[in-house]
């Protein structure tokens, strides 16, 4: 609770105050019993009668030092002012960053939050994409099952084709074969009609020749007998004489 000190370096010892003269003299303050004040030049002892100021110095020592309480007072009430005003704004300040990193960490929550999303999410599209892989390797089988169907079917088409085709012409051979056998058969049936409208016709005019001979016969005619045979090609016809 005593009066503060400062370490004066000229006389090597704590003194209560440095002052400064009109001539720019630093001297010691120093606080005496019963309230009274002594200034001392410093490093100059107390005992030394020489080291006693004026009465004139003294006074402005005084000045100076009434100025220098008041600008202490101001200095002290305006460190005051500042210290609360910048515990204000360091309470601000801190109060903003508390609010700032509750929102960072609100941020940070939503973030997390929408990275467990985004991975459930991945999840999901990487089992699909293993389904759609899996469905993808199934559809490839399949198709190569039935390219090796239809390759199967394309050559089993194709020696039905030929098979048709061998059958196709056999049957045109057989086809013309039966026409040419027809056409044989109807000249053969031509042939036979005309041989049996020939002996008809011969055998027509031998009825016909006969008749004659008989008539002629009963008539007193005399008749030279001509073998004729029916069918034949020549045949004679007796002469009435």
């Amino acid at each position: 609770g005593g009066a503060p000190s400062v370490w004066d370096h000229a006389s090597q010892s704590y003194v209560a105050r440095l002052m400064q003269t009109s001539s720019g003299k630093p001297v010691a303050f120093h606080l005496e019993e019963g309230g009274g004040r002594r200034f001392q030049h410093p490093g100059v002892s107390g005992s030394d009668g020489g080291g006693e100021l004026s009465e004139v110095e003294q006074t402005t020592s005084l000045k100076l030092e009434q100025i220098a309480v008041e600008f202490n007072y101001l200095l002290t009430q305006q460190l005051a002012a500042q210290r609360q005003h910048f515990g204000r704004l360091l309470e601000e300040a801190g109060l903003q960053a508390r609010r700032e990193a509750k929102g960072v960490e609100n941020k940070l929550a939503r973030l997390r939050a929408a990275n467990r999303g985004a991975r459930e999410h991945v999840r999901g599209v990487e089992s699909k994409l293993e389904e759609a892989v899996r469905r993808k390797e199934a559809l490839v089988a399949e198709l190569n099952a039935l390219r090796v169907r239809r390759e199967r079917m394309q050559s089993l088409n194709a020696a039905l084709l030929k098979r048709q085709e061998r059958k196709r012409k056999m049957l045109e051979r057989e086809q013309k074969m039966q026409k040419q056998r027809e056409r044989e058969l109807v000249k053969e049936k031509e042939t036979r009609i005309h041989d049996l409208q020939d002996q008809i016709r011969d055998l027509r005019n031998f009825l016909k020749t006969r008749g004659s001979i008989q008539t002629a016969r009963r008539e007193g005619a005399t008749v030279v007998d001509v073998a004729v045979t029916p069918g034949s090609k020549k045949h004679g016809r007796g002469k009435p004489r």
